[in-house]
């Protein structure tokens, strides 16, 4: 069997540097493209959430500072994914997978304003960006 397995492995090389020439690379299946881009624009959208909403600090994390709960930061992706008309599931698993490849980051529990609470250390909570109206808008002639 190994030399039947090492002729297969050998060919399936030898058609990669072909189709490499080609410019066409591993050329997949459309299941693995389409799974592939899911996973990828999820994961955008959650970095462009986080990058709204969230700072992570890891030496406040190490410190056990600015602890966040995870029930805070989902409601802030279900408002944000709504807002943004993202019809994507976030939950605890999936919060917990991103801050961990995204930062290294596991969740604690810890107690919180009195409760039990699962959440992280080192994350800081952003105020929203705020649109300004300019003096134009407003009309009352004020030129800040």
């Amino acid at each position: 069997e190994a030399a039947g397995i090492l002729r297969w492995m050998l060919e399936g090389l030898q058609a990669l540097l072909q189709n490499r020439e080609n410019g066409i690379g591993l050329n997949p299946p459309r299941e693995v493209q389409a799974a592939t881009k899911n996973y990828l624009d999820a994961q955008d959208s959650r970095t462009a959430w986080w990058d709204d909403h969230f700072i992570y600090r890891p030496d406040d994390a190490k410190s056990r500072k600015n602890f966040v709960p995870t029930a805070i930061m989902l409601a802030s992706w279900n408002e944000w994914a709504e807002a943004n008309g993202i019809e994507m599931k976030f939950d605890a698993i999936g919060l917990g997978e991103f801050m961990h490849t995204k930062f290294g980051a596991a969740n604690d529990r810890v107690r919180h304003d009195g409760k039990l609470a699962r959440g992280y250390f080192g994350v800081l909570k952003v105020m929203p960006k705020i649109e300004y109206e300019t003096s134009d808008q407003r009309g009352d002639g004020c030129s800040d």
